[in-house]
Formats: C-alpha cells, structure tokens, sequence
C-alpha cells in the first residue's frame, strides 16, 4: 500500500507528529507533493517526514526543535540503490554537493509489516532521483 502524505495524516500518524503536520502544511501545497516518505514510522525513532516536490525536496525533522530542511534536485551529486535481489530490502543513498547523505531503507525505517510498502516507496524515489536529476541544465549565454 502506498503512503501518501493524506494517508499519513489520516490514518497512520501519532500524537508526537501534529507539530510536523502542522508546518508542512503551512509551507507546503499538498497537491504538489510528487512523493511523501515517513522515515522512523512505526518505530521508536523520531519521525523523519520527507516530501519529493517539483522542484526541491523537504525534509521535517522532530528532535528537540522542530528542523526543517529544503534541497533542490541540481544539489544531488549521485546516488545509488542497493539490494540483495528481488523482493529484499532496499536501500537507497542520495549524495549531496553539501556533503550530506539522504539515506532511506526499507527495512530499518519502519516495522515488520511496513517493509514491503517502504520498499515500494524507496523505488519511487529511486525513480523520480533519475527523472528530475538527468534533465539537461539550460545553459546562459553570455
């Protein structure tokens, strides 16, 4: 089943996750949520709640102090998908030209029974990474 930010909001989100919802709403319009990745659900971690828009990615972080980060697609440097074959976890590590890793995997972002679905997800990103980052650069004349 897919995990979508609604389905989130609706369903599957805590207490501890109204703060999150309350600024990605704010700065954020849902209808331009391309993909939404709930990173630590159903876990004892912190919510991690990433969102894949048009043009830049957004990741809410609940610590201490609500974090909010925004990266832009011209930003990743790489990235690479790892599995030990079909129907195993996943993991996929985005590079950044600020020298960050973005690391999602299926297996230790959630539970058990959530596996499969974070797999799903993971292959989403790992899809949309290729289409948003091999676009042609425009070029200025000068």
């Amino acid at each position: 089943m897919k995990i979508s930010y609604e389905y989130f909001v609706e369903d599957l989100a805590g207490e501890e996750d109204v703060s999150i919802i309350y600024f990605i709403n704010k700065f954020v319009e849902k209808e331009n949520i391309k993909l939404f990745y709930p990173k630590n659900l159903f876990t004892d971690k912190k919510l991690i709640a990433h969102l894949f828009l048009d043009n830049q990615i957004f990741i809410f972080e609940n610590n201490q102090d609500l974090k909010i980060r925004v990266f832009y697609y011209d930003q990743v440097k790489n990235f690479e998908l790892i599995t030990e074959g079909r129907y195993k976890p996943l993991n996929l590590n985005v590079f950044l030209s600020t020298g960050e890793t973005l690391e999602f995997n299926s297996v230790n972002d959630t539970n058990q029974h959530w596996g499969r679905s974070f797999s799903e997800e993971v292959e989403d990103i790992f899809k949309l990474l290729i289409q948003k980052t091999s676009q042609p650069k425009s070029i200025v004349e000068q």
